[in-house]
């Protein structure tokens, strides 16, 4: 009986991290403009929910057979990658997310200029600034192809989730480290 209670601890322990790390975080960082565009509402939310709370999941289970070192190499190694993979995040979302000015709209360039806008804008094709974008009143989907424009909204969502992917790591990691040092 002791085991299951100990389980339980353990259980409810993992869902109060996954409720932090997966639900309120990103919350905050929505409200914020933080986080991708795309998918709009709370689907970044949700997507990054699950996200966390399946990583943290397996981190608990697979745990169990691992060792200390192991753990702290996990540890260590997503605490570094998490700041890289930010920081990637933030440079593709400042290279890709404009604000129209128009109508105060966030949306995403393409990756691929369509022909007829490249011809007009050959040096800053794809990359158009939002000064230029603004000026012309050019619409996404008339100046990039919808192919790269989604290619450019799975690449901000998976630099997105991937840093939500590598905290659950460096939590779930702690975590079970911290119980394996109780014992």
């Amino acid at each position: 009986m002791q085991r299951f209670k100990n389980f339980i601890k353990g259980y409810a322990q993992l869902i109060a991290w996954c409720m932090a790390t997966g639900i309120a975080l990103p919350s905050a960082l929505h409200k914020y403009r933080v986080d991708p565009p795309w998918p709009e509402g709370h689907g970044v939310v949700l997507i990054t929910a699950l996200v966390g709370l399946v990583t943290l999941g397996v981190i608990y289970q697979i745990s169990k057979h691992v060792s200390r070192r192991t753990l702290r190499f996990a540890c260590l190694w997503s605490a570094a990658l998490l700041f890289i993979f930010c920081a990637a995040y933030f440079f593709i979302k400042a290279q890709l997310v404009f604000v129209a000015n128009s109508n105060g709209v966030v949306l995403i360039k393409g990756l691929v200029c369509r022909e007829d806008v490249a011809r007009i804008y050959k040096g800053d094709c794809p990359l158009l600034s939002p000064e230029l974008i603004d000026e012309m009143k050019i619409d996404p989907e008339k100046a990039w192809t919808a192919s790269s424009i989604t290619a450019a909204r799975m690449l901000l969502l998976l630099a997105w989730t991937t840093n939500f992917f590598l905290l659950a790591v460096f939590l779930g990691s702690f975590l079970v480290l911290q119980e394996k040092r109780k014992r």
